[in-house]
């Protein structure tokens, strides 16, 4: 897996949605389709803390959703609240920090869907802050080693292998507590082996991306 993104304007690029996953498998590793041979299910879980202030859009965001954008206090950088007992930074160019995965935020990622027992890839990174994703229920292989957190600073990328032992709808998150916190979770399902028939079709998921092969040749 590698990450691109736009080095024109790194910041405000970025920060409108400019940054994605190419997926490049070894020469003979792949099916027609160009999914592996040794896995059943893959996803991309690109954790971003996204700076919505630097968004090439946020004018064109805030005449279209904001009532009164002339009084709106963009600049403004503090305006604390209690919430709960805790003071919170309430200021909207606080509230324009995004922290997601794969662009979205508080459990709403779609896609991460598998069967029981599948083979399961997963292609993480990090993008805007350091991260950890963490599964919770199963475990990866990263480096030879079983874990359920992954380590994934700036520009980061793991690839790493499941095994989805427990059925079961799991967490998925960044073990940053801010960012948890702040959204940056969704969820998991694995559904039951006992759902499995032998003629039921592979499930096309909304986190696969198309995969482009190599010649191992071209590698020096």
């Amino acid at each position: 897996m590698w990450l691109y993104h736009s080095h024109a304007n790194e910041r405000r690029d970025i920060a409108a949605g400019l940054v994605g996953a190419i997926i490049v498998s070894a020469k003979g590793t792949v099916r027609a389709d160009g999914t592996p041979k040794d896995v059943d299910r893959e996803f991309v879980a690109i954790f971003y803390t996204a700076d919505e202030n630097q968004s090439w859009y946020l004018t064109e965001n805030i005449s279209k959703y904001i009532s009164d954008p002339k009084n709106l206090p963009k600049n403004a950088v503090f305006a604390f609240r209690d919430v709960e007992g805790e003071r919170v930074n309430m200021s909207f160019s606080a509230a324009n920090i995004r922290e997601t995965i794969n662009g979205y935020i508080f459990g709403n990622a779609p896609g991460f869907t598998m069967k029981q027992g599948e083979r399961v890839r997963w292609y993480t990174a990090g993008m805007g802050f350091l991260h950890a994703a963490h599964w919770h229920a199963n475990t990866v292989l990263l480096d030879g080693r079983a874990t359920d957190v992954v380590p994934l600073l700036p520009a980061e990328m793991h690839t790493v292998d499941m095994v989805a032992k427990n059925s079961g709808m799991w967490m998925l998150h960044c073990h940053v507590e801010g960012h948890l916190a702040s959204g940056m979770y969704t969820h998991y399902m694995v559904q039951p082996a006992a759902t499995i028939t032998k003629h039921e079709a592979p499930v096309e998921s909304s986190a696969r991306l198309p995969h482009f092969e190599r010649d191992p040749r071209a590698v020096r």
